[in-house]
């Protein structure tokens, strides 16, 4: 399935994933999609007017000076369904937050909108995860997961994460 962004985001898209060139090219991300077991991506509108998709996390970026980083260090998960809203959190929009890799790295950005499953895993409520697209402070973009990010709101969080248990209940009345 693809969304489209209400607001367009400006990013480079790294040649080489597009092309038989090495270098970037100024594009606009428009739309996002998502199919189970595979990575998100984007479709983004080029300089030159060309429509490109599917274009993965590591082959973007917001600044030129950014280096190049693996798949696996900016994705925790593939997506968990076919269906998806994109949502942008209101009390979140250009937080800092701080996760860290695969690699045990520990990377900081700020918070650019969230994926949020429908269906299939995202049914179940130990696989339960919602993707939040950070702009990370080296220039690149992630994926990270609700359980993997700490958010650092100067204003009120002033503890050290203790770590939380998953949920495993669906929460219903009837």
């Amino acid at each position: 399935m693809i969304l489209g962004l209400k607001t367009p985001i400006k990013v480079f898209v790294r040649e080489k994933f597009i092309s038989d060139r090495d270098g970037l090219i100024e594009g606009l991300i428009i739309a996002i999609t998502c199919e189970q077991s595979r990575q998100p991506t984007f479709t983004v509108l080029l300089a030159d007017g060309a429509k490109y998709d599917p274009i993965p996390v590591h082959a973007i970026c917001r600044e030129k000076s950014a280096s190049e980083m693996m798949l696996h260090d900016l994705a925790w998960w593939d997506c968990l369904s076919d269906e998806f809203n994109i949502e942008v959190i209101p009390t979140l929009m250009g937080m800092c937050c701080e996760f860290k890799n695969r690699s045990g790295r520990l990377l900081k950005g700020n918070y650019v909108l969230s994926i949020k499953f429908k269906g299939g895993w995202a049914d179940l409520p130990s696989e339960h995860k919602v993707f939040d697209l950070i702009s990370l402070h080296n220039g690149n973009y992630a994926w990270t997961i609700n359980n993997k990010t700490r958010y650092l709101d100067e204003s009120f969080v002033s503890q050290e994460c203790k770590g939380y248990n998953r949920n495993q209940i669906i929460w219903r009345v009837e």
